[in-house]
């Protein structure tokens, strides 16, 4: 059974037992009701960081996608999962509020001032208010043994980084359909280099998958959200229901049982051959039998009797 907690409790310490963990989730959603629900592996050992009870910090890292930001800054859900692969089973949740704070900003500066030594390909912090704790048991997660970190990004990052200026304003460069001419410079500013990390983000990073502002609302550019070409759209998206869809065998079978009935018992009645006793017992009956093919949820015998 999960245990629930109004903060990250010291006893048990799990502060001391999330420190130690390699990998976290994070999961968050638009307001949208057919948006994409979205969960992001986090790794990077040092990257997560416990400010107190209920405020929790990460440092964002450069990534194929930015989800996570455009849904906290449209409604600020969000949940923090962390696993035992090694040692007794856990599962912990942190509930919360999240905010974002993009690189260079006065927010971003004060929890990771550069003198703290950040993270190649490092783009924004995320904080989280948590407003609740859950411990829950994780006997089905599998042990697994934790062997390095991946170099892979960190070596783009920082390739990146060399030819990216952050005390320079950003101006994007002309992409292929765009005319030089129309690309803003002057004596003191010029288009970045096609290698600045802010071109990747603004090009990459600036909308959600649905459209959602995300790190565009950060960076002077000329991003606009991706078309429906670049949104998710393999077969194996969710996509909506179809207006009109065939019924199943199941179905018109249960729909033609059920109206034989009910002909048969208004028939019945005016024939006089079937009492109130009987028609509640019958109608009792066929409910349960619909109940029990349609939904698979077995009736009990007393509720068919009642007619119930």
């Amino acid at each position: 059974m999960g245990i629930f907690y109004d903060e990250i409790p010291s006893k048990p310490d799990l502060m001391g037992w999330i420190a130690k963990q390699k990998i976290f989730f994070v999961g968050t959603a638009p307001l949208s009701g057919d948006g994409n629900v979205n969960i992001s592996p986090k790794g990077t050992v040092g990257s997560f960081h416990i400010a107190d009870s209920t405020h929790v910090w990460y440092e964002d890292l450069t990534g194929s996608g930015s989800e996570t930001i455009a849904h906290i800054e449209e409604n600020e859900r969000i949940t923090i999962m962390f696993a035992a692969f090694e040692g007794a089973p856990r599962i912990v949740r942190l509930f919360g509020r999240g905010k974002s704070y993009f690189r260079g900003s006065p927010e971003y500066e004060s929890y990771l001032p550069e003198s703290a030594g950040r993270m190649p390909g490092s783009r924004a912090v995320v904080v989280v208010e948590v407003l609740r704790c859950s411990s829950t048991c994780g006997f089905s997660i599998p042990f697994m043994e934790y062997l390095k970190e991946r170099e892979t990004l960190d070596n783009w990052a920082a390739k990146k980084e060399v030819d990216t200026h952050f005390e320079v304003p950003l101006i994007l460069p002309p992409t292929s359909d765009e005319n030089q001419e129309d690309t803003p410079a002057s004596t003191t500013t010029i288009p970045a280099s096609k290698n600045d990390l802010r071109v990747y983000w603004a090009r990459d990073n600036s909308h959600s998958i649905d459209g959602l502002p995300s790190l565009g609302t950060f960076i002077n550019d000329r991003s606009s959200p991706p078309s429906k070409s670049k949104r998710c759209t393999s077969s194996s998206s969710p996509s909506h229901p179809p207006s009109f869809r065939l019924p199943s065998i199941r179905s018109v079978f249960s729909h033609a049982v059920v109206g034989g009935v009910v002909g048969g018992l208004v028939y019945g009645w005016e024939e006089g051959w079937i009492d109130v006793k009987m028609a509640v017992g019958l109608v009792g009956a066929t409910g349960a039998w619909v109940v029990e093919t349609m939904v698979g949820v077995p009736v009990p015998a007393p509720c068919c009797a009642m007619g119930m």
